[in-house]
Order: C-alpha cells, then sequence, then structure tokens
C-alpha cells in the first residue's frame, strides 16, 4: 500500500516535470525563432552608448566641424577688429586711455574713467586671448566629419526603428537583454528537468 502511494506520488512529479518540461520546450521554441533577430538587434544597439547625452555631446561634434571654416573665418575677423592695426579696439581704447589718464588726476570722476577704460581694456584682451585659443581648437577634419555623420545616421536609424527617441531605443535595448537572460534562464531550468526524469 505504501509502495503504490509512493509510485504514485513518482508518477505524478513525473508528470509535473514532464509538463513543466513541454511548456518550457514551447516557450523556448518561440524564443529562439526570435533569437536570431534579437542578436541582430542587440549587436546594431550596442554599436555606440545609448544615451541623449552622448547623442548632443556627438551633435556638438558634428556642428562644429561642420561650421569649422565659418567660425574660423569669423574668429579671424573678431580678432582683427579687436586687436590688428591703429585702428582696433584695443589701440583706441589704450590711446583713449592715455588721454583720460593725463587729466585724471584732476578729478575723481575722471580717475573713475580711467580705472574703468584699463578694466574694458584687460578685458578685452583676455577675450582676444580667448578666442586664439578657441581658434587653435577648431581644426577641420574630413575623416572625423565622416565618422560623426556615421554615427549619427546610425542613431537616427535606430530611433526611427524602434521608437523614435533614445529613450524609446534604451527600453527596447533592455528588453531584448531580459529576453536573452530568459532564453538562457529557460534552457537552464530545461537541463535541470532534463535531469530530473533521468
Amino acid at each position: 500500500d505504501t509502495e503504490l502511494v509512493l509510485f504514485k506520488n513518482l508518477y505524478n512529479k513525473m508528470q509535473s516535470c514532464q509538463n513543466a518540461l513541454n511548456d518550457n520546450k514551447k516557450e523556448q521554441n518561440l524564443i529562439e525563432t526570435k533569437q536570431e533577430l534579437h542578436n541582430y538587434q542587440l549587436k546594431e544597439l550596442t554599436l555606440h552608448p545609448l544615451s541623449e547625452e552622448y547623442e548632443n555631446k556627438i551633435t556638438k561634434q558634428h556642428q562644429l566641424l561642420s561650421n569649422a571654416e565659418k567660425i574660423k573665418d569669423t574668429l579671424s575677423s573678431a580678432v582683427s577688429i579687436l586687436d590688428n592695426g591703429e585702428n582696433c579696439i584695443l589701440a583706441m581704447m589704450n590711446q583713449l586711455n592715455r588721454y583720460i589718464e593725463g587729466i585724471a588726476d584732476h578729478d575723481d570722476q575722471l580717475a573713475e574713467i580711467s580705472k574703468r577704460i584699463n578694466s574694458n581694456i584687460i578685458e578685452i584682451e583676455d577675450i582676444v586671448h580667448i578666442i586664439h585659443n578657441i581658434d587653435e581648437d577648431v581644426r577641420f577634419n574630413n575623416i572625423e566629419l565622416t565618422d560623426i555623420n556615421e554615427i549619427l545616421s546610425h542613431l537616427e536609424l535606430l530611433k526611427r526603428k524602434y521608437g523614435g527617441s533614445m529613450k524609446s531605443v534604451t527600453e527596447y535595448y533592455h528588453y531584448i537583454k531580459t529576453e536573452k537572460e530568459k532564453t538562457e534562464g529557460i534552457n537552464d531550468e530545461i537541463d535541470n528537468l532534463n535531469k530530473e526524469l533521468n
């Protein structure tokens, strides 16, 4: 009698394992049909970082590189206006300051004007220095521009394919990763159930 109950319990456990195995195999087959697509999508989604910050950074680099010539020309014109030749702003400010300094000791207001002119001269010299630094950093690099164009095109393609924004692309990426982890979990569970049945 106890052997019959034991046998019945063992049979029920075996049936339960067989049913769970069959269910897992069905789910595994469904997932495996999508797995090749998901692997391709994961490869595509991990080619570049997926964030709005990265997209903004690349977009700014693109704008800088694609407008490098215009930026350099404009900066060069600005330096000319500020610091080149006898009619530039700095030359005129220095001349003005010499005139005012010559009479500044006669009146407190004139002394204050002289200090303010000096302060403005220092500020303009600082601006010229910053413009020179920016000008040195701006270089047109066709290879880098081509690379950045490819990255931006890829990010735009991802946004069109997976929801229209970097946020939706990132959400889809996490969904696919979860699906891949589920597949691995189901494979482990199937292996365990097969061991139990054998």
